[in-house]
């Protein structure tokens, strides 16, 4: 039986969504309208809705400012807020709320036209999120009995809590290519096609001058190279990662001190994941489990 099946979730709250991209879109009311969001647990916040599709439907956009990107080669992105009369998402409906506005798609990304935006973990963090990606599934229960569904966890891992608010942030994820006592600080985040590597993260591993060399060629020719995660319990995680430069202000914008990796999708595919944000947890389960 599978983990879907143990935990009793209502038609309500379990969803089918499509996938684009690798990436999970989940269908929503906004405004009265259907509408699509991609799932991302590492955004910052709950719903953020795509600039140009705020626009389109005429919504009225406040508190305008420019936000910074997350890479050093990409540039600053206007944001503000607008306020909504009600949005349904995942069997869960919230009148009058305020959300979040951003230049989130350029004109050349494929989910341009797709998506109204992203759905965030701040929408979600009252209760367990449930992420079959392999099933194209995504559930919502604000009322499960959230310890009976971590008892037989497969693997488990804590969340950081980041100004007394738990963030997908785990420090449970270690690093088998270039280990290290330090702990791997890793965004666990859906909104990700590829699990990404910081070229900081790299530099500081002073003795490993061969394989850094290797590693910076890779990044300035803007590679993926082969990588080796180890999770709680020993179990390793292996996949491509990308090399990035994160900015600054992107980190500071987390609020952590830094940023080492993001396990994006290509590791969701290999779970089901329950993140319980009460709890600052996230469960593991093999799909089919």
């Amino acid at each position: 039986m599978s983990i879907l099946s143990d935990l009793h979730l209502t038609q309500d709250e379990l969803v089918k969504c499509e996938a684009k991209n690798g990436l999970l879109l989940v269908p929503a009311l906004i405004a009265g309208e259907e509408a699509q969001l991609l799932l991302d647990t590492g955004a910052q916040g709950g719903i953020v809705l795509d600039w140009r599709y705020a626009e389109q439907r005429g919504l009225a956009i406040t508190d305008v400012h420019a936000k910074p990107s997350a890479f050093f080669t990409d540039p600053s992105r206007k944001a503000g807020t607008t306020r909504l009369r009600r949005v349904s998402v995942v069997g869960r409906t919230v009148n009058e709320i305020t959300v979040s506005v951003c230049e989130l798609l350029s004109s050349t990304d494929p989910l341009s036209g797709q998506v109204a935006g992203y759905l965030g973990p701040g929408f979600l963090n009252d209760g367990l999120l449930v992420v079959a990606a392999a099933e194209r599934t995504v559930g919502f229960s604000q009322t499960l009995d959230k310890r009976r569904a971590f008892e037989s966890a497969a693997m488990a891992v804590k969340l950081l809590t980041v100004g007394g608010e738990f963030l997908p942030f785990t420090g449970d994820v270690s690093d088998a290519l270039m280990p290290d006592q330090a702990p791997l600080i890793t965004l666990l985040d859906t909104g990700s096609r590829v699990s990404i590597i910081s070229v900081n993260y790299v530099r500081r591993k002073k003795g490993h001058r061969i394989l850094r060399w290797f590693l910076e060629r890779a990044f300035r020719r803007g590679r993926r190279v082969p990588w080796t995660f180890e999770l709680p319990g020993g179990a390793g995680f292996r996949t491509r990662v990308q090399l990035v430069e994160f900015s600054p202000a992107y980190v500071e914008g987390t609020g952590m001190e830094r940023v080492d990796a993001i396990l994006g999708m290509d590791f969701f595919y290999h779970w089901v994941a329950l993140f319980n944000f009460p709890s600052a947890q996230v469960a593991l389960f093999p799909p089919g489990k």
